[in-house]
């Protein structure tokens, strides 16, 4: 009881110190001229000075520009990732900015491109800009819009326009200028801005945006309409022009969904049912969300889709009716309602934003489908009952997957730049072991601290500027008396979970009898300081678990001495090790064995409570030896393994030897 009133005091404490700064601002004319594949905009900005400092210069974020040569940051990244298509187009398919000028209070403006960006613009100011003034921007300037293909932003073949870094917006500062270049990685780190929007287009074309419908008026062109946008505190002002009206509009009580991310298999009505309940659960477990209206496409699911979901053919449906078109629903509309209101710099500091991505969906999953397995329905046959992955949660794949990716020595820092990152650790590695580390934080100090954290931090946050460094402070002062009494604090987190890549790997050395207590002595196998659970098993039964400070080298801890047949670590898969196989320990084991030894016809994921051995029959034939039926007998497993072995023996039916 104490601890939620600490909780609730503190939630109303820093929302009602939240400060009340003068936002940014953008009116937008702009004319879209389908022949040349074009917008001809005039654009106001109004920039404010929120910071202490006293500005010489601004910086404007001209992500349009990126594609305009083979040279540019953007195209490199392309090169990088062996995308030719970029490379081989013609110059009339890629796009630019052209800017006509750039005045402030009437007067033209000289501006450059920084070294190394040529999709920013710097603008020195001929007067300095002191702490809480405004100035205004007037910019005229052409956008020439490039293939769909290299991003899928872009005109398409069919003639429509998905339209994402298409006018000119200002970079943040923040101790500093936080300015880069576009490498597609949908990372524009940019204020919270409202935006007074109008653009001719065509009258075939219907218009969905980030930003609220205000109206549709004609055209002094009479084949055209005059669609008019409003926005406050918007960070995003996507435009989707398309043939078709194609976007279905769901209203819930928290916020109004538009998408063309449709199934055709789910009803109309279901789909607002689920999309209701997602909004629910994302106010429930955030906070309210700023805006009145989020748009997630069929572009945006493809960008980050759900790994393992997204591979499946069509034919196959292992999961519950409607439960594939719900989790791509959620992962999208999670991943626009955190990128719009947690806004941290996203190439520096992305492992908060993911981890609290992945988390929500785990969370969720965990709501609604507690049971589901990674092979949902085909549970039910006896002969996917026979594997180990059949018996393995849902929500479980995300720490598997970064596993795997470990044990392959290919993963990276938490704390790697997001442009650093290889693309499977940015779209896979980086999010589920962020997501994997949140909630192993979230177990280990209780009371689901880590989750009101997340979100106090986002009530004092959302849609206003911040940094994951705020997390810690405020994760710290929810930390309850009974949690530092036992000695939990949250700094091994901070240093050695995100700043390094070092492996996880406990074991256990040995246990005895002492009395009334059980000592136990474990070892850790790296340099890493981390905690790890313990448990006391009687007959497959958890009778205790106890978490074990971080510590290096061997420790021998004491635990009550209660009927016990295995002592385990990390039996739930909390903790994100690079090895469970040595995790077991049977007090007093014949000849020393902890494990049982168990013989599996196939390949199968790895079950740490057993040493498996598989085997498979075979059969070849050759002139000499003739039929030679025999038996492969092999330990790996789906995930790597430090030692592999093989035994293939073989009988030969005419030579009658032993091959193999």
């Amino acid at each position: 009881m104490i601890t939620n009133l600490k909780f609730i005091l503190l939630s109303l404490i820093l929302c009602a110190t939240v400060p009340v700064l003068a936002q940014h601002s953008t009116n937008i004319s702009a004319r879209l001229d389908v022949s040349t594949d074009s917008l001809y905009i005039s654009q106001t900005i109004t920039f404010t000075n929120t910071s202490d400092d006293t500005l010489s210069e601004i910086y404007l974020n001209d992500w349009a520009h990126s594609f305009s040569s083979k040279r540019t940051p953007l195209a490199r990244r392309f090169a990088e990732e062996f995308e030719k298509k970029f490379h081989l187009a013609k110059e009339s398919e890629r796009g630019s900015t052209q800017i006509q000028h750039i005045t402030i209070a009437g007067e033209k403006q000289k501006f450059t491109r920084p070294e190394g960006h040529p999709d920013v613009i710097k603008i020195p100011l001929q007067e300095k800009l002191s702490s809480g003034a405004t100035v205004s921007l007037f910019l005229r300037y052409s956008v020439k819009i490039p293939r769909s293909r290299y991003t899928r932003y872009g005109v398409t073949r069919g003639g429509e326009y998905n339209l994402r870094y298409w006018y000119v917006i200002p970079a943040v500062y923040d101790n500093g200028w936080q300015f880069y270049s576009n490498k597609n990685i949908n990372d524009l780190f940019t204020n919270p801005t409202d935006f007074d929007v109008k653009i001719s287009v065509p009258k075939s074309f219907f218009l969905s945006s980030d930003l609220s419908f205000d109206r549709r008026t004609g055209s002094y062109n009479v084949a055209e309409d005059i669609i008019f946008l409003k926005g406050t505190k918007s960070t995003a002002a996507r435009l989707f022009i398309r043939n078709t009206e194609n976007f279905f509009t769901t209203s819930t009580d928290q916020f109004t969904v538009e998408t063309d991310l449709r199934d055709s298999k789910v009803p109309t009505p279901i789909e607002g049912l689920i999309i209701d309940r997602i909004g629910k659960f994302l106010n429930e477990r955030l906070g309210a969300y700023p805006n009145k209206k989020i748009v997630i496409s069929e572009i945006d699911y493809r960008e980050n889709p759900v790994y393992g979901l997204s591979s499946l053919p069509d034919f196959i449906q292992p999961f519950p009716d409607g439960f594939q078109h719900e989790i791509k629903l959620l992962k999208t509309i999670i991943n626009k309602y955190v990128d719009q209101t947690i806004l941290i710099n996203p190439r520096k500091e992305h492992w908060l934003i993911d981890g609290i991505k992945i988390l929500l969906m785990q969370e969720y999953i965990d709501l609604h489908y507690p049971d589901l397995k990674v092979t949902g329905k085909l549970d039910r046959y006896w002969i996917a009952r026979q594997f180990q992955i059949s018996k393995i949660n849902f929500t479980e794949q995300f720490n598997l997957l970064y596993t795997h990716m470990a044990r392959l020595n290919l993963d990276q820092s938490l704390k790697t730049p997001k442009d650093s990152l290889t693309k499977f650790n940015q779209n896979i590695t980086a999010p589920y072991k962020s997501g994997t580390g949140l909630r192993y934080l979230d177990d280990y100090l209780g009371d689901d601290q880590v989750q009101k954290a997340i979100s106090i931090y986002y009530k004092r946050y959302a849609a206003e500027v911040g940094s994951a460094a705020n997390f810690k402070p405020i994760l710290d002062s929810i930390v309850g008396a009974d949690t530092l009494s036992r000695k939990r604090t949250t700094n091994w987190f901070f240093t050695d979970y995100l700043n390094t890549r070092s492996k996880l790997d406990y074991t256990i050395k040995g246990s005895k009898v002492q009395g009334d207590s059980l000592l136990v002595t474990l070892k850790n196998k790296r340099n890493n300081v981390v905690p790890i659970p313990l448990y006391t098993l009687s007959q497959d039964s958890v009778t205790s678990k106890t978490w074990i400070n971080g510590f290096k080298g061997t420790k021998t801890v004491s635990i009550p001495n209660v009927p016990t047949t295995q002592i385990v670590l990390n039996k739930e898969y909390i903790v994100p090790e690079n090895n469970r196989r040595n995790n077991y320990h049977t007090p007093n084991a014949f000849l020393g064995i902890n494990k049982p030894l168990q013989f599996k016809l196939f390949q199968d994921i790895e079950n740490p409570a057993k040493n498996q051995l598989f085997f498979m029959p075979v059969f070849e034939y050759n002139l000499y030896d003739g039929l030679s039926p025999g038996v492969k007998i092999y330990n790996k497993t789906l995930l790597r393994k430090q030692l592999n072995y093989k035994i293939e023996p073989q009988y030969g039916l005419r030579s009658k030897t032993l091959i193999g």
